[in-house]
């Protein structure tokens, strides 16, 4: 791994140094909910903290997990014998999914340590009425999709003051779908809409000038789909799109310079940003021609394949980069060396080569870095988190 991987941190000075540090990582298993043989984390804070889904003996329960206390149960609106699902958790340790309530309806929900698991309620307006929260920034709000109306979902914004709305569709001709994935703490979201029979794009919104379709890899004649499915503070959104020739590639859409495809690990056919820090750096899920999925790392040099930054002989296998902090931290899931499903958590440490004395370098330190239904957790099959 060349220096371009690196965070440079340091000045230049005249002294001995490394001639190279390679970036790598530790990896730590996270570990199941009593009763649980699987896991999968799917978002990290900059404190480090950890939400996802773990198994349990009555079916999948939302964790939040920390260095100090590990994982913790966070319960579902139902009671003890409900589910519940965790995708989004800021840096408050508030955290979103959805859960089951007392009358099996699925329901978004917001936990909070001191008040523990709120029904954020559902847009309304049709039979079976669900909704998911999907992400939730600083302020508390929180997006996912909902029902509106009679063969309407859209994505929502909740407010703790003005409660749940629509920020509707790229298109309101039927069937108007639109699902929210990410949000910034300037209140901008993305996510997926249908553009009408053509398919669905990805899309930014933002609270003053509505919903704009960021288009698709394949160009503005092409014709693909593509999904946001993460936003930084800096309005940069990641996710995965249609080139046209048959390969769905990760992007990274900016304000300034558009969409740009972020390639594709070797005979990648399926690659899509799942997480994105506020330094662009973005993880996310690869998956090669033979079906194998493996968790990928861009820092603005090409995908990288975290299995190949991780202890050699470690026994894991990376499946998913799902959420990378401002630390450069990064979670997922994968399967650990006994052969289960597992939440990981990812520390970035930097290992020195043979040092070269007198040699004037840029001192690199701190290592690669670290970031209804929100498409990257779908792409994650609960089924197999076995009780």
């Amino acid at each position: 791994m060349h220096l371009g991987h690196l965070f440079l941190l340091g000045s230049i000075v005249l002294a001995p140094v490394p001639a190279l540090a390679v970036p790598n990582y530790t990896i730590t298993d996270l570990g199941t909910l009593p009763g649980g043989r699987g896991s999968g984390g799917f978002d990290i804070n900059n404190n480090g903290q950890v939400t996802g889904t773990s198994g349990t003996s009555t079916g999948p329960r939302a964790f939040l997990w920390d260095s100090e206390t590990g994982m913790r149960d966070l319960g579902s609106l139902a009671g003890n014998g409900g589910v519940s699902q965790a995708f989004g958790i800021n840096d408050n340790g508030q955290v979103t999914g959805f859960s089951t309530n007392a009358d099996d309806s699925q329901r978004a929900f917001l936990w909070d340590s001191a008040t523990g698991m709120r029904d954020l309620g559902t847009g309304g307006g049709g039979e079976n009425e669900i909704s998911d929260g999907a992400d939730i920034n600083n302020s508390g709000q929180v997006t996912g999709a909902s029902n509106f109306g009679p063969s309407i979902v859209n994505a929502f914004v909740w407010d703790p003051e003005t409660g749940m709305r629509s920020i509707g569709a790229l298109s309101e001709e039927f069937p108007g779908i639109s699902i929210g994935s990410g949000i910034n703490d300037s209140g901008q979201v993305t996510g997926s809409s249908t553009i009408g029979e053509t398919g669905n794009h990805a899309f930014l919104w933002d609270p003053l000038t509505g919903m704009q379709d960021l288009g698709t890899l394949a160009g503005p004649t092409g014709r693909a789909n593509s999904f946001g499915d993460d936003i930084n503070d800096r309005g940069q959104v990641t996710g995965g799109s249609g080139t046209g020739v048959g390969v769905f590639n990760a992007f990274l859409w900016d304000p300034t310079t558009g969409m740009q495809d972020l390639g594709a690990l070797a005979e990648g056919v399926f690659n899509a940003g799942r997480g994105i820090n506020n330094s662009g750096q973005v993880t996310g899920q690869s998956t090669t021609a033979d079906s194998v999925d493996r968790a990928f790392l861009w820092d603005g040099t090409g995908l990288v394949d975290l299995n190949d930054l991780i202890p050699p002989g470690s026994g894991w296998t990376l499946q998913s980069g799902e959420g990378i902090n401002d630390a450069g931290q990064i979670t997922g899931f994968g399967i650990n060396p006994s052969g289960q499903g597992r939440a990981f958590l990812l520390t970035p440490v930097t290992v020195a080569e043979v040092p070269e004395p007198g040699t004037l370098v840029l001192i690199a330190v701190g290592g690669i870095g670290l970031g209804l239904a929100r498409h990257r957790r779908r792409q994650y099959d609960y089924r197999t988190i076995q009780r």
